[in-house]
């Protein structure tokens, strides 16, 4: 098992695989290359980490990450401009808006007044 003594020549970010009478090499995820050298690849310049188009991509060794750009929030993978109001849906069926604004969202309006005649529908009819 050239993989356990250590005789196998992978690269240190390649994962080594015994085999009957020999080893393979495989670059790890985020690496390419033959195994034996292994090369980190650039998600962000691929465009395969798929960030924001409002985030900023760091290329990091094996991976990358994805950072909200100054005036936006979210994970890096959902940046929204900071300011914008959100409503978050509460367990009684009730709405709540933080933010500033947010009668400017009339289809936005309408949505959350159909979700909620749609609610109280459904509920009367479960009491009959």
């Amino acid at each position: 098992d050239e993989c356990a003594t250590g005789a196998a020549n992978c690269d240190v970010n390649a994962t080594c695989a015994n085999t009957e009478g020999g080893f393979t090499c495989a670059c790890d995820d985020g690496f390419s290359g033959d195994g034996v050298s292994c090369d980190d690849i650039d998600e962000c310049a691929t465009g395969a980490a798929n960030c924001d188009a409002n985030a900023t991509c760091t290329n990091t060794e094996g991976g990358f990450s994805c950072a909200c750009d100054d005036g936006f929030s979210g994970d890096g993978f959902v940046c929204e401009p900071q300011g914008v109001p959100s409503r978050t849906i509460q367990g009684g069926g009730g709405c709540s808006t933080s933010g500033q604004g947010g009668g400017d969202r009339p289809l936005t309006t309408l949505l959350m007044l159909l979700g909620a005649a749609l609610f109280l529908r459904r509920r009367r009819a479960g009491q009959r």
